[in-house]
């Protein structure tokens, strides 16, 4: 029996969300007895004085100081703002809380902490805000972030409800509730909102690349750059990763005449389709090559084959070019083999040998009628050499070149594959 791994996550969400909270209400009483004065248990009070009130403190005022050093530095931290505000969210909205009933006590803490959370609250949710503004603005709205800004409007609201309404104390789990069930469903809901933002983004890069014209999916006259195939990839990941987004891209798909979208669609089949290689977002040494784009020669990035044929070979590494004499050593673990790169910049030559003296040297220049066309199709820009036992494939998935006035590629910045082997016997 196959169990599908979403059923289990559907099982949690249904049994906490629904069957638990009906269980817990069917078991309460119908009617309770009217609390004494110190209805609080002692343990509560212990807790909320020595305990939450401290930590939530303590917690806002670091969350102060690193206000001020955003101030000072103008610089926004990636990716700790948010974690930071909703830690305080959770300690301090659950103090808050907590010491509520408390805080009418002789406890000069506990009443000056409930006097004051609701004006300190708003420099944290003023950080959440351009923190959530700074990511959406730069890759969109996605479920995470949905949450973020919807946490953030939680925290305004509980911010005016201290200031203006402090004895409702009510109203917070409320508006919590309102706004969870308006981001479960309708046009307004985590999932269309993230979907319509990311696809609109995904639209306008393939319009601004020439993949999308009147609204037909089409394969780009020219190279995309490196940055723009990355953000199309990390978009094709994030829609094809879930059934109910992938089906958007079909729409600029056969059924209005663009270029055919992959039935089984994956983001390495979608950008595959559109004719250059997945990108990953921990992809960094091509940035590097782009950067030094040299402004006339020869300018490659039609990216990988989508399946390589790794028989009869022993390793598969990256090597990248940057313009400068550069060397590497591999090894092939199982078989404990090394090899060595070594690129030679002012001959423009690549040769790989192994400890027992065999060498196999590519001159990239071999490669200039190929690159200038743009590839040989599907199978990528490569070549191909042997010695003795040593054989080495090589495969361009990037590379820009200036050319001098005999034609030949200087300046060489490249992504390569190289794959390794040794023939059977040695």
């Amino acid at each position: 029996l196959r169990v599908d791994d979403k059923f289990y996550g559907d099982v949690w969400a249904v049994s906490w969300a629904l069957v638990f909270p009906w269980r817990l209400l069917a078991s309460m009483p119908d009617k309770f007895d009217a609390p004494a004065d110190d209805y609080c248990p002692k343990w509560i009070g212990f807790m909320a004085r020595y305990v939450l009130v401290p930590l939530a403190t303590v917690y806002l005022i670091i969350l102060y100081a690193f206000a001020a050093k955003i101030l000072l530095q103008w610089e926004l931290p990636r990716g700790q703002v948010a974690y930071l505000v909703c830690f305080f969210a959770v300690v301090g909205v659950l103090t808050k809380l907590v010491i509520f009933p408390l805080a009418v006590g002789q406890n000069r803490l506990l009443r000056l902490f409930d006097r004051i959370f609701g004006v300190a609250l708003i420099v944290p949710v003023i950080l959440l805000a351009v923190a959530v503004w700074v990511r959406v603005e730069a890759y969109g709205i996605t479920e995470p972030r949905y949450l973020l800004i919807l946490l953030d409007l939680w925290l305004l609201a509980v911010v005016l409800i201290m200031v203006f309404m402090a004895r409702r104390i009510a109203l917070v789990s409320l508006v919590l509730a309102v706004l969870l069930v308006g981001a479960s469903i309708g046009p307004g809901g985590a999932e269309q909102v993230s979907i319509t933002s990311q696809l609109s983004r995904l639209s306008s890069l393939l319009a601004e690349n020439g993949a999308l014209v009147d609204g037909r999916l089409r394969k780009p006259a020219e190279p995309m750059s490196f940055e723009a195939r990355k953000r199309i990839s990390s978009i094709a990941m994030y829609m094809t990763n879930n059934p109910r987004r992938e089906g958007a891209l079909y729409r600029w798909s056969e059924n209005k005449g663009g270029l055919e979208v992959p039935t089984v669609l994956t983001a390495e089949a979608f950008t595959e389709a559109l004719g250059f290689t997945f990108v990953s977002r921990y992809d960094s040494d091509i940035i590097e090559i782009t950067r030094a784009v040299p402004t006339e020669g020869i300018s490659y990035s039609g990216g990988l084959p989508l399946q390589l044929d790794l028989s009869g070979y022993d390793v598969l590494v990256r090597f990248s070019l940057f313009g400068q004499d550069r060397e590497e050593i591999w090894q092939d673990g199982p078989q404990n083999r090394r090899y060595r790169g070594t690129f030679e910049n002012a001959e423009g030559t690549l040769t790989v040998s192994d400890l027992d003296g065999r060498r196999v040297t590519f001159d990239l220049s071999g490669l200039k009628d190929d690159l200038l066309d743009g590839g040989p199709g599907p199978k990528g820009v490569s070549l191909a050499g042997s010695s003795g036992a040593l054989k080495v494939r090589l495969l361009v998935d990037q590379l820009n070149a200036s050319l001098d006035e005999d034609g030949n590629m200087v300046n060489i910045h490249a992504n390569l594959v190289l794959l390794i082997g040794q023939e059977q016997g040695d």
